[in-house]
């Protein structure tokens, strides 16, 4: 993340609260893995070709719990 502040000219909004964001998540349980995949990139752990196959390759289910 350090990377991607050093490189940007203003504000990187979000960059900062994708930790926080990721966090909250897995202790409160819940899936997200759009943010998941956006912290693992921002941290350095993939590439953004993973972050896509990562989420493309998910098993296909409602995104929202009110949809049956």
């Amino acid at each position: 993340m350090t990377q991607a502040l050093a490189e940007i000219e203003g504000t990187a909004e979000g960059v900062n609260t994708a930790e926080v964001l990721v966090a909250i998540a897995q202790r409160e349980q819940v899936s997200m893995p759009i943010s998941h995949q956006v912290y693992l990139l921002l941290s350095g752990a993939i590439t953004p070709q993973q972050a896509v196959e990562a989420l493309m390759e998910r098993d296909l289910k409602p995104e929202s719990p009110f949809v049956e």
